[in-house]
């Protein structure tokens, strides 16, 4: 069954790197303070007020990266991931545990977000999921909403030995994930391929696998799909607010969802 998928998967599919394909820009990041002054009034007060409170923060400059701790005005804030490249046949071992993906998850714990989501099914059972993003991310909720009824639907048939899943646009790997911990769940294995062309979106992808613990079920792939008789350029474009999508974004305007 896996040898047929994979012979489906190269013919319907053209593989493209997503070095060549993805708008990209280098790391972003910038000066949180303009001096050592407005750091202390921001950073050694606890009781800021909201007016003062939105003036020192905000989705950007956040406590975590800006107060360090060292009243010094060096602080920088993250605009963007900085998100290497790594292409998966390149390496050895599963992607999730690489140097490279260690020195991201280091690089990037302050300007992240981490949630723990829990999933009552039937009977007795249960489903807990680690879920890291950047820190300007708003599509979470969006994402659980689709697991809700992800779950709602698997729960209702009987899930299938040895299967071979296709995640095509994986994100930060939310559902890939949902299905390797729901078939874990019922004793079940399953082959979960999670396809993501975005470098920064497979950095969380790899750090939400290793976080939960399906290295073995589920395996990242950091390239862009599309039909095989296309031979024009591929674009793509990644927004940090909204990095579920391409080209769309639930907001006002494309300054605001910071696409690259």
């Amino acid at each position: 069954m896996l040898w047929w998928s994979w012979r489906i998967f190269i013919f319907l599919f053209q593989a493209a790197s997503s070095q060549d394909t993805l708008n990209n820009t280098s790391r972003s990041s910038h000066e949180c303070w303009t001096s050592v002054q407005a750091e202390r009034e921001c950073c050694t007060n606890d009781k800021l007020s909201g007016a003062l409170q939105q003036d020192c923060f905000d989705s950007i400059f956040t406590v975590a990266e800006c107060c360090d701790g060292k009243l010094d005005g060096e602080d920088t804030a993250l605009v963007f991931p900085d998100a290497p490249h790594e292409p998966s046949l390149a390496i050895r071992g599963h992607p999730a545990v690489s140097d490279v993906q260690r020195r991201f998850e280091a690089q990037h714990e302050q300007a992240s977000q981490k949630a723990v989501f829990n999933w009552k099914l039937e009977g007795s059972l249960s489903i807990r999921m680690t879920l890291r993003c950047f820190k300007r991310d708003i599509s979470m909720e969006s994402q659980l909403r689709a697991l809700d009824d992800y779950f709602r639907i698997a729960e209702q048939h009987q899930v299938v030995p040895n299967g071979v899943v296709l995640d095509i646009g994986a994100a930060a790997g939310a559902f890939a994930i949902a299905v390797a911990l729901h078939s874990a769940l019922h004793f079940v294995s399953v082959r979960v391929y999670a396809v993501e062309p975005s470098p920064h979106n497979y950095r969380y992808l790899l750090w939400n696998i290793r976080e939960n613990n399906v290295t073995a079920s589920v395996w990242p792939l950091n390239i862009a799909l599309r039909g095989i008789s296309q031979r024009s350029p591929l674009h793509l474009h990644y927004s940090p607010v909204w990095p579920v999508a391409s080209w769309y974004c639930p907001s006002s305007s494309e300054t605001d969802c910071a696409f690259q």
